[in-house]
């Protein structure tokens, strides 16, 4: 079967989530005996919409140039012109299915398009773009956000240019909810990996969970168990990642600030770079006389020297998965994350929650959690692991009858092209790029 994904971005570009699972779904799949190619966007526009080939450790890569800029602004939500360039390579390569990863920097009604010329699509949801304008959930007051998609929420909200009226915006939120609802009952099915995220996403938007199936993604974690560390108090706390904005990791020190005397009995590690440099500067001034270091950057084996008591991710948007959950449960430690979110969803009764953006509650989890680990001893906490974890066979298995299954609709209107006027309109209304 010849199988095109499409992701926001692509190797050597980043090494975000969505480009390392397709990395290696990529080469499982053509150790099955499939022909994969992977198409993906490019950060920056150009004069003219441009796509070019190469190919990434033996997989062909189209890189898709668009003719506009701000290509992750809603209101960039669908290209015409893009979108008939990836229906040539789909037309021209014999695509048999698409598996649809986001449509950042693409165009947002691909599926579609592509149901139009008989060649179906799975969509695999990786964030909550589909219910938000600013992709995670994560409200310009720095919060996560839990309201529906809905005009009267998200005008306020939605990122501008600055010179939009709240009609304008009102109309473009309403032109991008729409082309997404679309998309998603034009695929033959829509994977998540929770039930909350499934949940979340019904309650938020017009879909109801049509075609739509729990594929949890695989959690194959090359890490041994950390160290054990001396019992405490101090205890010491570890987080990790690529600290920003959405990622909340400022609650933390927030939290620690509110224990008072107590922080003393603290002693926090935060791995992994802080960017951009305004969210550093922030994250340093509100350290500032707390037990904390900054480790910087690192490799995800240099943990297993860390000798933590437990783990703790403080993010701010509402994760759908989080490999740093995967990568704690295999070095062992205990973990406190947000309730609202897949961090929570995944714990299977272990683990300890606060409430979503408040330090307080977050500061009094940690009072619990020191007092229950004092309790225990010398005897230090373990993460047992949960439950057995999915891997990588069963999710290819799965996915493989997915793809088997998978037929498109009949051909029938030009829905995809009704509505370009309508999105050529918007982009004129915004005064921000060039028509396409």
């Amino acid at each position: 079967m010849k199988l095109l994904h499409l992701v926001p971005a692509y190797f050597p570009e980043g090494a975000g989530g969505i480009q390392n699972y397709v990395r290696r779904l990529v080469q499982e799949q053509r150790s099955r005996g499939h022909e994969v190619a992977v198409l993906t966007g490019q950060p920056d526009g150009r004069p003219q919409i441009e796509l070019e080939r190469d190919e990434f450790e033996g997989v062909p890569v189209w890189r898709l140039c668009r003719n506009d800029p701000f290509l992750e602004h809603y209101s960039r939500g669908v290209h015409a012109e893009a979108r008939e360039r990836i229906l040539e390579i789909v037309e021209h390569e014999g695509v048999e299915r698409l598996h649809v990863h986001s449509w950042i920097r693409l165009t947002g009604d691909i599926v579609a398009a592509a149901a139009e010329r008989g060649v179906p699509s799975l969509v695999t949801l990786h964030d909550y773009l589909v219910s938000c304008a600013r992709c995670y959930k994560h409200h310009a007051d720095g919060k996560a956000c839990a309201r529906p998609f809905a005009a009267d929420h998200c005008v306020p909200c939605a990122p501008r240019f600055g010179g939009e009226s709240d009609e304008l915006v009102r109309t473009g939120l309403e032109l991008f909810a729409q082309t997404l609802a679309t998309e998603l009952q034009c695929a033959t099915h829509v994977l998540l990996s929770t039930e909350g995220m499934r949940d979340r996403l019904q309650a938020w938007t017009a879909w109801r969970g049509e075609r739509s199936e729990i594929l949890p993604l695989p959690e194959e974690v090359s890490l041994a168990p950390a160290a054990t560390a001396a019992a405490g108090p101090p205890w010491k706390l570890i987080t990790w990642g690529r600290h920003s904005w959405h990622k909340g990791t400022g609650l933390l020190l927030d939290a620690l600030r509110l224990l008072g005397d107590r922080a003393s009995e603290f002693r926090l590690e935060l791995w992994g770079p802080c960017a951009p440099d305004d969210f550093e500067a922030d994250l340093r001034r509100r350290a500032e006389g707390l037990p904390v270091t900054f480790v910087g950057e690192f490799e995800p084996a240099q943990l297993e020297a860390a000798d933590a008591h437990l783990a703790v991710f403080t993010t701010a948007c509402l994760e759908t998965h989080g490999l740093v959950l995967d990568e704690a449960r295999a070095l062992g430690w205990p973990v406190l994350v947000p309730v609202l979110g897949a961090l929570a969803d995944r714990l299977d009764g272990e683990g300890t929650t606060y409430v979503h953006d408040d330090p307080r509650d977050l500061a009094a989890a940690l009072e619990r959690w020191a007092s229950e680990a004092a309790g225990r001893g010398s005897e230090t906490a373990r993460g047992s692991g949960g439950s057995a974890p999915h891997r990588w066979a069963e999710h290819v298995d799965r996915l493989e009858e997915l793809l088997a299954e998978a037929r498109a609709p009949e051909r029938g209107p030009n829905r995809a092209a009704a509505d370009d006027g309508r999105w050529r309109e918007l982009r004129r209304a915004m005064g921000e790029s060039p028509p396409f």
